[in-house]
């Protein structure tokens, strides 16, 4: 029997997806599939079909990429708070708080929403983030994640 999942033989090291990334963020265009392909208007489409709003509170954007959720966030009146670690370094300028790792947050803070587009495939160890995520979320809280079809390229 046969699940169909699809995996590396030999997962990249936490070092050679940092320097993958860092690299991606540098390359402009050439690297924008790496750090992030979301416009406003899919992530404005994308809250729309969660039933997002603003008043159910604050919303943590995980792998912002180059912020259109955060920013699409802002624009509709939420609270959110981006984390990226190679991130937009125009979002403080735009009103977006970014974070770049567990270790920024205040222990007491809780999100309603935690919203994570096509990031779970590229952690080294999703089940430990998964927890750390996990850890932040409000009771009622909603975590949402999304990947690609593994069967594309």
């Amino acid at each position: 029997m046969q699940c169909g999942a699809i995996s590396y033989v030999v997962l990249p090291s936490s070092s050679e997806l940092n320097d993958y990334f860092k690299h991606a963020w540098l390359a402009g265009d050439q690297g924008r599939a790496a750090s992030g392909t979301t416009d406003r208007l899919i992530a404005r489409e994308f809250l729309r079909a969660l039933n997002w709003s603003a008043d159910t509170g604050p919303t943590l954007d995980f792998g912002a990429g180059q912020g259109s959720l955060s920013m699409e966030i802002t624009a509709l009146g939420g609270e959110v708070v981006a984390f990226e670690p190679y991130g937009n370094p125009a979002l403080p300028e735009l009103g977006v708080r970014v974070v770049k790792s567990f270790s920024e947050f205040n222990p007491d803070k809780q999100f309603a929403w935690i919203i994570s587009m096509e990031v779970i495939e590229h952690l080294t160890d999703p089940i430990a983030t998964l927890t750390q995520l996990y850890s932040l979320l409000s009771k009622d809280g909603r975590l949402v994640l999304t990947t690609p079809n593994a069967n594309g390229l």
